[in-house]
C-alpha cells in the first residue's frame, strides 16, 4: 500500500489540499494521504473539514521538535523534519508499505502509483535526479550548481521500510536536524542530498 505525505505550514495548506485531491482523483484512498503541519493550529482554519489527516508536528512525531523549530527559518524547518516524519510513518504503519513524500505544490495528472511500486520492488529508495545526462559547457547554470543545491530533487522521494532505508533515514535525519540550513556558502541547502 502506498502512503503519501506532504509537509507544510498554514500558508501552504491550500496547496497541500490540492495535492491530496489530485492523488485521490487518480485513485489514492483519502486515508492514505497525510498533511504534516509544521505550524500551530490557527483558530480560523477549519482543519476538521479537510478531507485528509492533518497532523500538527510535535515532539512525538519529530523528537525535540520544540528545540528544532527555534533554530530554523520556516523553509528550513519544513524540510529538516522530512526524514523524521518518514521514520514516524514507517513506525506507525508496519507491513509491506511504500512511503512517499511529495512537495505540497505538486499536482498529479495521472496515476503513477503502480510505477512507484514497481521501482521499489527491487530498490529501497526512489529519488529524482535534477539531471539525467551531462549538460553542455555552454549551459547556464552549469551542473556545478548541483554542488550547492543537491543532485536530487527531494520534492519527491519514495521508499519502502527495510534496513537500507532505516540506515539512510538515520543518517539523513542527523544531518537535517543539525545542518538543515540554507547556507550555500557553507555547502548547506536544507534537506538536499
Amino acid at each position: 500500500m502506498l502512503l503519501a505525505f506532504t509537509i507544510c505550514s498554514n500558508n501552504y495548506l491550500s496547496e497541500a489540499i490540492t495535492l491530496g485531491s489530485s492523488l485521490v482523483l487518480n485513485g489514492m484512498p483519502p486515508d492514505n494521504f497525510f498533511i504534516f503541519l509544521v505550524d500551530i493550529y490557527h483558530k480560523d482554519i477549519p482543519y476538521d473539514q479537510i478531507p485528509f489527516s492533518v497532523l500538527e508536528v510535535n515532539d512525538q512525531i519529530v523528537p525535540e521538535f520544540d528545540k528544532i523549530r527555534n533554530k530554523f527559518n520556516i523553509v528550513e524547518l519544513n524540510t529538516s523534519v522530512k526524514p523524521s516524519i518518514f521514520k514516524y510513518l514507517i513506525s506507525h504503519n508496519p507491513g509491506d508499505n511504500i512511503f512517499a513524500y511529495i512537495d505540497p505544490d505538486v499536482f498529479f495528472y495521472h496515476n503513477s502509483f503502480d510505477s512507484i511500486s514497481q521501482e521499489l520492488a527491487d530498490n529501497s529508495i526512489l529519488l529524482t535526479p535534477h539531471i539525467t545526462r551531462p549538460l553542455s559547457l555552454n549551459t547556464h547554470p552549469f551542473e556545478s550548481i548541483f554542488l550547492n543545491y543537491g543532485i536530487y530533487n527531494l520534492g519527491f522521494i519514495a521508499m519502502k521500510a527495510d534496513d537500507q532505508t532505516a540506515h539512510l533515514l538515520d543518517w539523513w535525519e542527523e544531518r537535517t536536524i543539525n545542518l538543515g540550513f540554507n547556507d550555500v556558502s557553507k555547502g548547506l541547502f536544507v534537506d538536499q542530498l
